[in-house]
């Protein structure tokens, strides 16, 4: 006979207080000092009576160890790393040196309820057969003020397989269990699986929840048993939830092929469509805690709280919008890579460079976390001067890397060039040109192109765009733009400088076609100055070469989804729907003209494109409309 919540949450039949099982609290802290003592507090102020409270401090250099001095309790014990590990390390550090039967892992900024270890021990007592149990958690932001009221969960109360845990986990596209903070294991599971592992980041806990169900059932308590904090530029602030986005699909793929969970199909295609709840939500929530941290923030001294005129963005000594100068003379040149599959292209793109027409120009190749090709292309450019070859200092996608690449420029122009794309000799001498113009903060060019064999017939020239090209629809003479493509485009360092760069909540990660962070940054760029002016010069060109994967339809359905929703995420930051005149345009104006250009031609091939336009039409719809309509993206004013 099965006992109800009430008997679980209680302790064992029989047992004595002074005889429960120890609970060892296991806090991994590095520059914890601003919410290090909130953390102690709640952990020392817990109802259970037999715990003991593991802190390891990863050699932090704030305040972090003189809130650890003051700690007078002995169920504390500190550990103090005489150099900075990687976070899984000192993790794995703090569980293997408790001693207690139970474990709990609570991050240096998340705080428990009173009765948090009562209840949890309580499930782990009365239920040999569960492994993993968990709570519900609050959301708070950097004051420890609400921003989302018990979360987590859904769907999996109570005692549950683990085999219908990771079914969920598959299904929902996100983490369901919950951060750290909301479960507890036990001490001899969480060695037999081998701890935490390294090679994800975002998706870390969960990994090593899904190896302890090998170990027994799950359990979710439903009631809210903790606190997790949302911080303002911590690396868990949800900054960058497409790379959140793009860990969790992959490890969502990985479930599904083992056979031990057997994962149907459908749930791991509910799972890819419910993920972009998590990439819009996330965008939002960070939104809402960085606002209450800026109002927070206190003013410059003389401040009067007025609004400064560029849309809040104050104008230059000179008179001119922010970022422009009087005159630019030099060039740096930012190639992002990321895999050893583009090796001949990437070096016919950086050759491209050294090879331009009357310019000494600075080349930049940022390697977003690939060693083996970082190696490779510092060897092969050691004697080349001009050549910087740097790893990404940020986090891993495009816009890091790109960001690295701006902070290492010298130039006083900053162009980006893909890692497949290759620029005409006359190239640079055409982009600098066009800087004379102090109105002009930014350049783009026309990318060609370069198709693995024949150009696919079905596919559309307006939509060339899916593989980053240059398409049916942009103008034929040198003209305004809000923003070019991003495989050929360039920008005044002053004003990348000035707006604060890539934004990491948009963009590629590795494979993952999901895009927008030129339209964005762009967006921004121009919203500094009332003048500033990006230009679009069609003579400008690169040669963009399709991989032979892009060349499909499986491919342009795929890209046409992650376009639509990347279009979302891109709304949801700047808030203005107005911005989206470019693309209501295209679909208003080119899309019907092409339909009936195609339809028209009366050809077998004709008819083929006629129906992608559709397609990618209603496919692109679907993505931004799945994205607009999620509770995530609903306007929310903090």
């Amino acid at each position: 006979m099965g006992l109800d919540q009430e008997t679980l949450l209680g302790p064992a039949p029989g047992s004595a207080r002074s005889s429960r099982p120890k609970v060892s609290l296991c806090i991994p802290a590095f520059q914890a000092g601003p919410y290090l003592q909130d953390t102690v507090d709640s952990v020392l102020a817990q109802d259970y009576p037999n715990l003991e409270v593991v802190i390891v401090d990863n050699n932090s250099s704030d305040e972090t160890q003189s809130i650890l001095r003051k700690i007078a309790d002995d169920r504390v014990r500190v550990i103090r790393n005489a150099v900075t590990v990687p976070s899984v390390d000192n993790h794995n550090l703090a569980v293997r040196s408790s001693t207690g039967e139970f474990v709990k892992l609570i991050s240096a900024d998340d705080t428990l309820e009173p009765d948090c270890v009562t209840k949890q021990v309580a499930v782990l007592e009365n239920r040999p057969d569960v492994s993993l149990v968990a709570a519900r958690a609050h959301f708070i932001d950097d004051r420890g003020e609400l921003l989302i009221e018990s979360r987590g969960l859904r769907g999996i109360t109570g005692q549950q397989s683990g085999q219908s845990v990771v079914r969920r986990i598959v299904r929902s596209g996100k983490n369901p269990i919950g951060a750290p903070v909301s479960v507890m294991f036990r001490r001899t599971d969480f060695d037999r699986c081998g701890g935490m592992r390294g090679h994800v980041v975002f998706t870390m806990d969960l990994d090593l929840w899904v190896r302890l169900l090998h170990f027994g059932d799950f359990y979710g308590i439903d009631r809210t048993l903790m606190s997790y904090r949302v911080r303002n530029g911590s690396a868990t602030a949800l900054t960058s939830a497409r790379i959140q986005l793009a860990e969790q699909n992959a490890f969502a793929s990985e479930l599904a092929k083992d056979p031990r969970w057997a994962v149907p199909r459908l749930d791991r295609v509910l799972g890819r469509v419910n993920s972009v709840d998590v990439l819009a939500k996330r965008a939002v929530l960070f939104k809402v805690s960085a606002a209450r941290a800026a109002r927070r923030r206190p003013r410059p001294a003389g401040d009067t709280g007025s609004v400064a005129p560029n849309n809040g963005v104050a104008p230059s000594p000179s008179g001119m919008p922010l970022g422009l100068s009087e005159g630019v003379a030099t060039l740096s040149v930012v190639i992002c890579a990321y895999t050893m599959r583009r090796w001949s292209d990437l070096c016919r793109s950086v050759d491209s460079v050294l090879d331009q027409v009357d310019q000494d120009t600075e080349v930049i190749v940022v390697i977003d976390h690939c060693d083996e090709l970082q190696t490779r292309v510092t060897d092969r450019y050691s004697g080349e001067h001009r050549v910087k070859v740097i790893p990404n200092a940020e986090q891993q996608g495009l816009s890091g890397a790109r960001n690295t690449g701006v902070s290492a420029a010298r130039g006083d122009v900053v162009a980006f060039l893909d890692d497949d794309a290759e620029a005409d000799s006359e190239w640079a001498q055409r982009l600098i040109g066009h800087y004379q113009d102090p109105t002009v903060v930014g350049v783009g060019g026309y990318a060609v192109a370069v198709w693995p064999g024949a150009r696919p017939a079905w596919m559309p020239r307006e939509f060339d765009w899916v593989v980053g090209c240059s398409y049916t629809g942009q103008p034929t003479i040198v003209a305004p733009v809000r923003n070019p493509i991003g495989c050929n485009m360039s920008l005044r360092r002053s004003a990348l400088e000035s707006v604060g760069g890539f934004k990491s909540e948009v963009g590629r990660v590795g494979a993952v076609p999901v895009g927008g962070e030129e339209t964005e940054l762009c967006i921004r760029v121009r919203a500094a100055g009332d003048s500033a002016q990006i230009l679009f010069d069609p003579d400008m060109r690169v040669h963009h070469h399709v991989s032979s994967d892009r060349a499909t339809v499986r491919y342009f359905v795929r890209r046409c989804y992650h376009e639509g929703l990347s279009k979302a995420v891109v709304m949801a930051l700047v808030g203005d729907d107005d911005q989206l005149s470019s693309e209501r345009a295209y679909v208003t104006r080119v899309l019907p003209r092409a339909l009936f250009r195609e339809v028209g031609s009366m050809s077998r091939d004709g008819l083929a494109r006629a129906a992608m336009i559709c397609v990618g039409l209603g496919v692109t719809a679907a993505g931004y409309g799945r994205a607009t309509v999620s509770r995530g993206l609903r306007r929310r004013r903090p």
